[in-house]
């Protein structure tokens, strides 16, 4: 039997049959307040999800559509690769996404809130992805401290990813 999970109640969605979907901060699909445990189903849904102009999210899927309440971002970072040199910092990092895609780490692109969530820009800078505990801690790992300007800072062969707080580069 498909297990309920306590989340904020979604607002009622116009459409076919009335499909409820959400997508909570920890980057897991519900629908009619029952989590979606079906591995494909879920990708399927990850890899379909868009915001329209007006800012909702829908996943469309052929002619099929349905509006999606994304409790905090839509995309989650699921692990982090180094791309390693033999001597010295990494070259850079590349972040692995709950769609199956891989995209770099852009540098002014990583920030963290004031609940210590960590967060990122993906799709060219379009959308907001949360880094899920396993990628944080990856990350979390290479941090490097600047006592002097008081910042975090992350570092590649070529510049310093700096840190933001309070997401304030992110929004």
């Amino acid at each position: 039997m498909p297990k309920r999970t306590a989340q904020p109640d979604p607002a009622p969605v116009q459409g076919r049959g009335s499909a409820l979907l959400f997508l909570d901060k920890e980057g897991r699909w519900f629908h009619e307040g029952v989590e979606i445990t079906h591995g494909r189903t879920r990708l399927l849904f990850s890899k379909n999800i868009r915001r329209d102009p007006a800012g909702k999210y829908y996943v469309r899927v052929g002619p099929e559509s349905a509006e999606v309440i994304v409790e905090d971002a839509p995309y989650t970072i699921t692990s982090v690769t180094l791309q390693e040199e033999p001597h010295g910092p990494p070259r850079g990092y590349i972040l692995h996404l709950n769609d199956e895609t891989q995209e770099p780490l852009e540098s002014g692109s990583l920030a963290v809130s004031e609940e210590n969530v960590m967060y990122c820009r993906v799709k060219g800078g379009e959308e907001r992805a949360r880094f899920l505990r396993a990628a944080y801690y990856q990350i979390c790992a290479k941090l490097q401290y600047d006592e002097a300007d008081d910042r975090y800072w992350l570092p590649c062969s070529d510049r310093q990813i700096t840190i933001h707080r309070d997401g304030a580069s992110n929004r």
